[in-house]
């Protein structure tokens, strides 16, 4: 069965980005690339939606499998990249579902909150109160919505890896063994990510630019949680890398 995660949040960390060493620069590169591709398919004319939405999901295998690489200590080729076109129905199929249960909480919430803004506004010249009692209920709203949608994607959070280490997994399976990973370990990964805040932050007031180095320092630390709890044997790629993960870092103190 799955483990859970004993190592200190500000040790993983730490050694996220000693995986990264010598790196970090190829892993930003790859990372940007990623983005460039989707936004370049946001902007054709006609197609445009639906080709990144088609795209999202190989590209964020790809991606995933490539850091997996680094962070074992491989050396992968850009094209790595690409490599979630071989599985694309399973990782479009990751994508398209993960997105569906972070939607439907969204449904249902709204739904209450259009019956609640009903009862208490009143259609013509409603009062201050009414707009202040609909904006606080609309506050409500969002912010539940925000909680459920963290929950979803911490515990679905882990089904790109997945994919990765066990290529024959399907689209559910995938995300069933995310979430039976991540039982017990959720609140510890959620106190991971609050330690990025500030580096979100930054990637906020440089328009996005730092995330293409924000990233890959997450993804490695969430890669090394990963490892920590899932109940497999190393993959043959990391074998091929060089041993068992984490063999190459050094550990002291």
């Amino acid at each position: 069965m799955p483990h859970l995660s004993m190592t200190d949040n500000a040790r993983l960390m730490s050694v996220a980005r000693a995986s990264l060493s010598g790196c970090w620069q190829s892993a930003a590169l790859v990372t940007a690339l990623s983005a460039l591709i989707l936004m370049a398919c946001h902007l054709l004319p006609v197609f445009g939606s639906l080709a990144q939405l088609l795209l999202i999901g190989p590209l964020q295998l790809g991606l995933a499998r490539y850091l997996l690489q680094t962070v074992r200590g491989g050396r992968p080729s850009t094209s790595v990249l690409f490599s979630g076109f071989d599985q694309f129905g399973r990782a479009l199929a990751v994508y398209l579902l993960s997105m569906l249960l972070m939607a439907l909480p969204m449904v249902l919430l709204v739904s209450v909150y259009w019956g609640v803004a009903a009862a208490l506004g009143v259609p013509s010249g409603e009062s201050a109160m009414h707009s202040i009692a609909a904006a606080v209920a609309f506050c409500a709203v969002f912010s539940i919505w925000l909680a459920l949608c963290t929950f979803i994607w911490i515990a679905l959070g882990m089904s790109y890896f997945i994919l990765v280490d066990a290529p024959q997994t399907g689209a559910v399976a995938a995300l069933r063994q995310s979430r039976a990973m991540m039982r017990g370990n959720m609140r510890k990964f959620f106190a991971l990510v609050c330690r990025f805040t500030g580096w979100f932050l930054l990637c906020l007031v440089t328009f996005g630019i730092a995330s293409f180095w924000v990233y890959p320092y997450f993804a490695a630390a969430s890669i090394h949680f990963y490892e920590e709890i899932r109940d497999r044997p190393a993959a043959p790629e990391a074998r091929a890398a060089g041993g068992e993960p984490f063999a190459y870092i050094d550990f002291g103190d």
